[in-house]
């Protein structure tokens, strides 16, 4: 099961996502930028710099640990850490041999500049190894450092990193890693590789059933929700009514009919103090889509992005998708 799902789109449109991200309890570090992402269509996004990571931790609880995402860069340098108790795996590209190293040992391709590439590790207690993927190919392997196989979260970092803290002490010239690199499309997974996805975030478009209050007397509910970034302030959307919701449509189709890994939804959220209730999210059910499925969370006073997956379905298709009705209620506490 797909423990998290990331494609950036949320944070589209923001000339500096840090606080965005952070808000979303993402870790960044460095001048972040939003660029065009890896899929072509209006409002893909994807993020990274010449400096910039972002970071995030995962609880690591059975055998296996897996996360990927896709990478683009500009000069070869630091690609991805794992930091697993104080053990560390560094991901990062060679660049005299370009070949993808993990820590000291190298793989056996040749990624290219200038062009996505999608690279998965994998952690197994059982075997103490750690594995890569790109592209969805096996393509190296090494033997997990001392004390890997004992923690209990893997923290990923995504992006650059101080050469010192990858590069072998002696053997390869000094390099400041100043490549641009580009991050996209990004999963963590409590079990094996998942390949190569893409994640699309499809915003609201049209009002289906609306029952809250919205803020802005020009905007629908749904444009009020579809703002890049995030106008917090002014577009917005409330209720104070357990069992009140609204309900959406987006226009936006899926990129291809490949099958449906995961689905979840993506949702800022505050509460009021004097309110005694949670935010519940809900997706499908509706005549003709794919099957219902819902979940609730725990809102605080600040603003604050959360993600809800949603266990795979076998019944999800392109066409279900598509049709599926999507919103917030205010539930139950």
């Amino acid at each position: 099961m797909s423990a998290f799902i990331d494609g950036f789109e949320e944070f589209a449109g923001s000339g500096t996502p840090n606080p965005l991200l952070q808000r979303a309890e993402w870790t960044p570090s460095g001048t972040i930028t939003i660029v065009q992402g890896r899929a072509a269509y209006a409002g893909s996004a994807a993020i990274g710099g010449a400096n910039g990571n972002i970071q995030r931790s995962f609880p690591w609880t059975g055998d296996k640990f897996s996360c990927g995402c896709a990478f683009e860069f500009s000069a070869r340098g630091s690609i991805m850490r794992l930091q697993l108790g104080a053990a560390v795996i560094q991901l990062w590209a060679n660049e005299v041999t370009g070949t993808p190293m993990l820590n000291s040992s190298p793989g056996g391709a040749l990624p290219t500049i200038n062009r996505w590439y999608y690279y998965e590790l994998r952690v197994s207690r059982s075997s103490s190894t750690c594995e890569l993927w790109i592209n969805g190919k096996f393509d190296s392997s090494i033997v997990l450092p001392d004390g890997a196989t004992s923690a209990s979260g893997v923290v990923v970092k995504l992006g650059w990193q101080d050469p010192t803290t990858y590069r072998p002490a002696a053997g390869l010239p000094p390099r400041q890693d100043t490549g641009n690199k580009f991050i996209d499309d990004f999963y963590a997974n409590d079990g094996d590789p998942l390949g190569p996805i893409i994640i699309t975030t499809r915003f609201p478009d049209i009002d289906q059933h609306v029952e809250w209050f919205k803020a802005s007397a020009e905007m629908s509910h749904a444009a009020s929700l579809s703002q890049h970034p995030p106008d917090p302030l002014d577009s917005y959307v409330a209720s104070d009514t357990v069992g009140k919701e609204d309900r959406f449509l987006s226009n936006l189709a899926l990129p291809n009919t490949n099958g449906v890994l995961a689905t979840g939804i993506v949702v800022m959220a505050r509460k009021s103090p004097t309110l005694n209730a949670k935010l519940g999210v809900f997706m499908g059910g509706n005549s003709g889509a794919v099957a219902a499925r819902s979940d609730t969370r725990t809102v605080e006073q600040d603003w604050r992005t959360q993600y809800v997956m949603f266990a795979p379905n076998g019944g999800d298709t392109k066409a279900g998708i598509e049709a599926s009705e999507f919103g917030i209620n205010v539930a139950a506490p």
